[in-house]
């Protein structure tokens, strides 16, 4: 019987992660069990069907209760909901500067109104004021000798 062994790096492109990952299941996380399906020759890790069939299965196991996705389509859900969240911020950003610009405005307004009233109130009243007429045609309150 003739046993198939196949590099990391095969492994790695058949699963669709990374040789980190492989390695990391080979030396910590399912090291008692990959053991025997494991062969080091010429310095390259390689590794049986048996040892792959146990690295995909451990692939499969349930996650915090979720069952798992193909990775490619859970990859293409992620960037589809990041492109939708940014174009959303985008909207978001433009609204704030919209109505920071605005609360500028209004402040410049107010701050308008405000001087006008203090300009006002430091003026003196109009029944103080001479009209235009009685200045022309005003009598003369001084007494003729």
């Amino acid at each position: 019987m003739v046993i198939s062994l196949k590099k990391v790096s095969q492994i790695s492109k058949e699963l669709g992660i990374t040789t980190q990952a492989i390695y990391r299941k080979l030396n910590k996380t399912l090291k008692t069990e990959l053991q025997p399906h494991i062969e080091i020759v010429n310095g390259q890790t390689l590794i049986s069907e048996n040892g792959v069939e146990i690295i995909k299965n451990s692939l499969q196991q349930v996650v915090n209760g979720l069952q798992p996705v193909d990775n490619q389509a859970e990859l293409e859900f992620y960037r589809d909901q990041i492109i939708k969240l940014q174009d959303d911020l985008k909207i978001e950003r433009e609204h704030s500067r919209n109505m920071a610009d605005e609360l500028v405005r209004l402040n410049e307004n107010n701050q308008t109104i405000l001087r006008e009233y203090n300009l006002l109130k430091l003026q003196p009243p109009a029944a103080d004021k001479v009209k235009f007429w009685q200045r022309i045609f005003k009598k003369n309150d001084t007494p003729q000798s």
